[in-house]
């Protein structure tokens, strides 16, 4: 069984580990299907930024969960950012997508990279045309 930390601020938590917020329980749920928004922050914005998807995948406004890099793993990038991901149920399910994407920019999220899902390799962009 995996151990899921669920408290702590990214840029002061030195080891190599994510926080982690559900929408309900203390796990993520086994869903084969599920995918991920992925958002890259600079340590300037990612307290500010965790702190409000935490909030609202708890409120159950986002999907079914949220993790957000530590200090210890962005200190370790090339890129020196910290990734956070927005976990959705399927990603068969471009509705459920698409308004995941839409609260997270009405949350002031405006560094959404992609949505990959959770088959290995695979990664698409959502047409909104």
């Amino acid at each position: 069984m995996n151990t899921y930390r669920k408290t702590g601020t990214p840029t002061k938590l030195l080891s190599m580990t994510h926080i982690w917020s559900f929408r309900s329980g203390d796990a993520m749920p086994d869903l084969p299907d599920n995918g991920k928004w992925m958002i890259f922050e600079s340590a300037d914005t990612v307290d500010r930024i965790w702190r409000v998807i935490k909030q609202a995948t708890e409120q159950g406004k986002l999907g079914i969960a949220a993790k957000v890099s530590s200090k210890g793993l962005a200190d370790r990038s090339r890129t020196k950012k910290y990734l956070i991901c927005v976990y959705t149920e399927n990603y068969h399910d471009k509705e459920e997508i698409t308004r995941v994407k839409s609260v997270l920019q009405a949350l002031g999220v405006d560094t959404l990279h992609s949505y990959k899902t959770s088959q290995k390799y695979a990664t698409f962009r959502i047409d909104e045309s």
